[in-house]
């Protein structure tokens, strides 16, 4: 199911709105967004990500919020156009080996990210593996949409 963006004719309304789209429109690569509740946010890059066919990167505190967000976000845009780059499952300079699994949805998802294909298995799942669980991963994921999912 895809929502309908009813607050979309909405934000181009705004001149803090045609600032950002203005902005992004002539190279700036990063900005700041802020004082958004979550619900809001989330409609605001669907609308973003619609008007520039810009990738887009979210950042989370953790890896239930990127998935959460990566839900809502995939409701807004369509299945498909949200991926999420699943943290690390062991520390950088540990002697354990990452999971095969963690670390082919990393490649997965940093491949869509460059534009490649989504990778020997297919399509890269939008959001952890599909049992909510988060596939097994310790907290501090991110949802990136945009190259991670939005086509450029």
């Amino acid at each position: 199911m895809q929502l309908v963006d009813v607050t979309g004719p909405l934000w181009p309304e705004l001149p803090e709105y045609r600032g950002l789209i203005d902005g992004l429109r002539k190279g700036i690569r990063e900005t700041l967004v802020h004082g958004l509740p979550q619900p809001a946010a989330l409609a605001l890059l669907a609308t973003v990500a619609s008007d520039t066919a810009r990738p887009l990167c979210v950042l989370t505190p953790d890896w239930a919020q990127a998935e959460a967000a990566a839900d809502e976000l995939a409701a807004w845009l369509g299945p498909g156009r949200v991926v999420c780059l699943p943290p690390r499952d062991v520390l950088p300079y540990a002697v354990v080996a990452q999971s095969a699994d963690v670390a082919a949805r990393r490649v997965t998802a940093l491949a869509r990210a460059l534009g490649g294909p989504a990778g020997p298995g297919g399509p890269a799942e939008p959001a952890g593996d599909g049992t909510g669980s988060g596939g097994g991963a310790p907290a501090g994921g991110g949802v990136e949409p945009g190259g991670l999912g939005l086509p450029a």
